[in-house]
């Protein structure tokens, strides 16, 4: 038990020592850019495979670290998991957090985030109008306009320093990823659209019309 614990607090420590202080050499690079000079690539992070095995970290919490490594210099990026991989993940600067838990399950087991969005709302396509049984169970706990709103309200008040939004789940396939879809669309974000095939399609659209929403009411003032 404490070998384990100690493998995975070393993995954490490594992992940080690499990352952070590249996301803290990011910003002369944007400052390049800016003056019009060529971007000069960083080096992709050397995963230490056999510290990551030891700690249990999955194949894409790996990803999302070499994402976060690799964010967009203008812009932002957003990037869909699962609630397992977003607890194994340590608090990275230039990272922010949706996390979406399920009514019946605790509240993710997260380090505080200076930017962090919680919600809980059930994994249910309620805007189809062709449900199981199973299914219409769920829809008193559906996605609410207001939850909605609370994204939206999140994601457009984020600094310029982040230039990464995680959305976690609890499988990290279908509300999150409708979440990352709709923002996507929304805000110009960078997606992983490979991953995105799962994505709740009533989550999408819901954010999608409060957005469209939004933009009626400002040009109605």
């Amino acid at each position: 038990m404490w070998r384990i614990l100690h493998d995975f607090d070393g993995c954490v420590a490594w992992l940080s020592s690499r990352i952070l202080p590249v996301v803290e050499r990011r910003a002369p690079y944007r400052q390049e850019i800016a003056d019009g000079v060529e971007e000069r690539r960083l080096r992709p992070i050397e995963w230490d495979e056999r510290c990551c095995n030891n700690c249990g970290m999955s194949n894409r919490t790996r990803e999302i670290f070499d994402a976060i490594h690799r964010a967009p210099a203008n812009g932002r990026q957003v990037l869909a998991l699962s609630r397992a991989d977003a607890e194994q993940l340590p608090l990275i600067d230039g990272v922010a957090m949706i996390s979406i838990t399920a009514p019946e399950r605790p509240p993710a087991q997260l380090p505080e985030h200076p930017f962090l969005l919680r919600m809980s709302f059930a994994d249910v396509d309620f805007l189809s109008t062709d449900l199981s049984e199973r299914a219409k169970a769920k829809l008193p706990d559906a996605m609410t306009k207001r939850q909605a709103a609370e994204v939206l309200e999140f994601a457009r008040t984020l600094p310029d320093s982040v230039k990464t939004l995680l959305v976690h789940c609890e499988g990290g396939f279908s509300r999150s990823c409708g979440v990352a879809a709709a923002l996507g669309e929304i805000f110009q974000y960078e997606v992983e659209a490979t991953r995105l095939g799962g994505a709740n399609p009533s989550v999408k659209k819901l954010l999608l019309q409060e957005a469209k929403g939004d933009n009626k009411r400002k040009r109605s003032r």
